[in-house]
């Protein structure tokens, strides 16, 4: 007989197990911040309660003081607390007050409202007061990481947030108070993803800190802190303004967010596993989203979305498939989002049938962009070549050649290293006809026409120098060597446009000697 199975959820292992919780929660020391908590709501019912202190100011000036104090308080026990070593707790409350350095200035924008003149006053204290725990942090607690790219990143954030309450108050002045609008879109829509991506400016840590206020996410922490404040106070004087507030305005930020923490992920982990990564990736893509109704915004948000992606896949080879293939969905929701309106300012492209063919012609770029092979540059190519050729207002078919041929050798730079049956004598046909049609162009005497060949010459060759000082300056011979055809085609086609008949055949028998000291110089090379 086996002895009984003891019950578990009684005795003493049971009261063990609620001990071991109760002790964990207390390390945590949750009373901190349940004490912030308390007070943001006691100033909020006390501001709100008629029957103590019936002047808006005198509730006003209360909840400000007390606010102040309480961080005075905060920043004075967490100095205390680091002389003592109790590093985890005076951590805390240093983030603690960095949360709430920011929110007197909620009280500010109430106070510019009721008295310019106080509103002032308070727009000045607030911003002493923020100025004086931050250094009374940075030089009585050294451990804690106040950096001076945090303090630059903090300086902007203090001066954005003293403005606010300040520009709020004169529009209100000289008009009404929905004259806030413009101001309301350049905060939302600039300045504050701004803010957010300056925090990938920020040091990266050289090392992971052994005691808690050496955390080396602790500097983000706070600038996010910081940032998010200042997102409540620009969300409040939105209040004020009577601007209405769409998921369309936070789709900018919570993309900047989403970026630096993807790019800053070795920061919170330092061996991040690729499921997290991917999970990152996928949140910074998904972030545009949240502006999908919005014609003008979403565009632009998924353009730069898939840029970053394409970036990344640079950075990140094992992923680059995957990344390269969310950069062609996030460019192609793009294109199809563009507003109507910019759709119809597109030569050439008058009704749906076009449309139709001027997305296919994109989604086959974008596929060539990802594949990185010869039939997929031949097909995106000629989408080029007629593209250009519908979109110009004269038919043009030398530089819709000229355009297919450009875009096809210049995506062959970026082939992979696998067989392809055929692709270098496809290669070659190109240059040679691309060559031809250069040098055969009508009206070459023309100084537009003339400077298509410098020009295209120029994109070969920075292109090409671009691969081969990393695959080595062998790579593809024929492709500088075409480069400065093109380019000579500027000079050329003036010369045998206008040129006299007896100098250019007196070029063209020196040009032939050259060529066949050329040849004797190296006959022993050739001649076997």
């Amino acid at each position: 007989m086996l002895p009984p199975t003891p019950d578990r959820t009684t005795g003493p292992d049971s009261a063990r197990t609620a001990l071991d919780w109760l002790r964990r929660l207390l390390v945590c020391n949750p009373l901190f911040l349940g004490s912030a908590a308390l007070l943001l709501f006691a100033l909020n019912r006390l501001s709100v309660d008629p029957g103590f202190l019936e002047r808006e100011e005198a509730k006003l000036l209360f909840n400000f003081t007390a606010l102040e104090g309480y961080e005075i308080l905060v920043v004075a026990t967490a100095l205390l607390l680091s002389r003592r070593a109790l590093w985890y707790d005076s951590a805390l409350l240093v983030v603690l007050d960095q949360g709430l350095a920011l929110a007197p200035f909620l009280l500010v924008t109430q106070g510019v409202m009721i008295d310019p003149v106080l509103g002032t006053v308070l727009v000045a204290t607030a911003s002493l007061m923020a100025v004086s725990r931050i250094w009374a942090v940075r030089r009585g607690y050294p451990r804690f990481p106040i950096t001076g790219r945090l303090l630059a990143i903090g300086a902007g954030i203090l001066l954005l947030n003293l403005s606010l309450p300040l520009r709020l108050q004169a529009v209100v002045r000289a008009g009404t108070v929905t004259d806030w609008e413009p101001y309301n879109d350049v905060f939302w829509l600039a300045l504050l993803p701004l803010l957010i991506l300056s925090v990938h400016w920020l040091p990266r840590p050289a090392r992971d800190g052994i005691l808690p206020p050496e955390r080396p996410w602790l500097p983000l922490l706070v600038a996010g802190l910081w940032i998010g404040a200042t997102g409540v106070h620009g969300w409040s004087c939105a209040y004020i303004g009577k601007q209405p507030m769409t998921a369309a305005f936070l789709a900018p930020a919570a993309m900047a967010a989403a970026w630096v923490v993807a790019l800053r992920l070795e920061d919170f982990v330092r061996v991040p596993s690729r499921n997290l990564r991917l999970a990152t990736w996928a949140l910074a893509a998904a972030a545009p989203l949240m502006a999908v109704g919005h014609e003008r915004l979403f565009p632009f948000l998924a353009a730069a979305g898939a840029m970053t992606l394409v970036r990344q896949a640079m950075i990140h080879r094992s992923e680059a498939t995957l990344l390269r293939a969310a950069a062609g969905l996030s460019a192609s929701a793009a294109f199809l989002s563009l507003p109507s309106e910019w759709i119809q300012m597109v030569p050439g492209i008058n009704g749906r049938g076009a449309w139709v063919l001027a997305t296919s012609g994109f989604l086959a770029v974008v596929a060539s962009l990802l594949r990185r092979d010869a039939r997929s540059g031949l097909v995106a190519g000629a989408f080029i070549g007629a593209g250009v050729l519908r979109c110009l207002p004269a038919p043009d078919a030398n530089l819709a050649l000229q355009a297919a041929f450009a875009w096809f050798i210049i995506h062959s730079l970026s082939w992979r290293d696998v067989p392809e049956p055929g692709r270098d004598w496809v290669r070659n046909a190109v240059l040679t006809a691309w060559l031809f049609v250069s040098w055969n162009r009508p009206a070459a005497a023309e100084p537009s026409a003339m400077t298509l060949g410098f020009v295209a010459g120029t994109v070969l060759a920075a292109a090409w120098a671009r691969v081969a000082r990393r695959r080595g300056w062998a790579h593809l011979p024929q492709l500088p060597a075409t480069a400065a055809l093109l380019a000579a085609t500027t000079p050329g086609g003036w010369i045998l446009q206008n040129g006299p008949t007896g100098l250019l055949a007196l070029a063209g028998s020196l040009l032939l000697f050259a060529g066949g000291c050329l040849l004797a110089w190296t006959r022993s090379r050739w001649e076997r």
